[in-house]
């Protein structure tokens, strides 16, 4: 991603955060990473986002010495099963598990599209045909019971 894509993704989940900072330390005397597991549920926000935030405020509005050192202590440490930790805390686990829905985007709407305004080009129509072939493909590993979770669209 480019800096100035990254900037506006940061702006825009500091927006919507809200304050992590008061929310944290309102919590019961805890473990750390259980803090932020149920800042993470609340705020509906992924790991990192909330350790950015609290490290924010924890530098520029409360100057919290030690919740700067947690949060950077912490910050490649992301725990192994979040899931499990979610469900150990007894919080919704949506957030944290997987989505299981393999998108193309579209891609065959775009690829239609094209072949619809320039119809003398052929390499759209073996796009296409690629394209289908490769979701079947990938329906058929799934269906044999690699994932058989996942939706393909």
């Amino acid at each position: 991603m480019k800096l100035n894509e990254r900037k506006a993704d940061y702006f825009a989940a500091r927006m919507l955060l809200g304050d992590v900072y008061r929310y944290y330390y309102s919590l019961e005397n805890d473990k750390f990473i259980n803090k932020i597991v149920r800042c993470m549920n609340v705020f509906k926000a992924p790991y990192k986002a909330v350790l950015i935030q609290l490290y924010e405020d924890a530098i520029d509005v409360f100057n919290d010495i030690g919740l700067k050192r947690l949060v950077i202590e912490n910050f490649d440490k992301k725990p192994e099963n979040l899931i499990e930790l979610f469900e150990k805390l007894e919080l919704d686990t949506d957030l944290v598990k997987p989505s299981n829905i393999i998108s193309f985007g579209g891609l065959d709407k775009k690829i239609e599209l094209l072949s619809k305004k320039e119809p003398d080009v052929d390499y759209h129509k073996d796009n296409l045909k690629f394209l289908n072939k490769l979701k079947d493909l990938m329906k058929g590993e799934f269906n044999n019971g690699i994932d058989s979770d996942r939706k393909i669209h």
